[in-house]
């Protein structure tokens, strides 16, 4: 950026670097299972983007909560 003013010289300021990062995006969706009482079932996503981070949900029937279990790959029951 170059400074200027009623006197002279003007100035110019060191240079900056701007780095866009692309918003994060789902690449995959995770599907829709059926399962019988007592069954257990997985489900996956995959998301491209810069630093995401994931955070399962469910519903409940009064709308949506995390699930807080630890880790990448959290266990829900219920």
């Amino acid at each position: 950026m170059k400074i200027s003013g009623t006197c002279n010289p003007g100035v110019t300021s060191n240079a900056a670097t701007l780095t866009v990062n692309p918003a994060p995006a789902i690449s995959t969706q995770p599907q829709a299972v059926t399962v019988c009482t007592g069954s257990n079932t997985n489900f996956s996503v995959s998301a491209t983007g810069f630093n995401i981070g994931y955070q399962w949900q469910v519903n409940d029937g009064m709308g949506w909560s995390n699930i807080s279990a630890p880790g990448a790959n959290p266990a829900y029951s219920g």
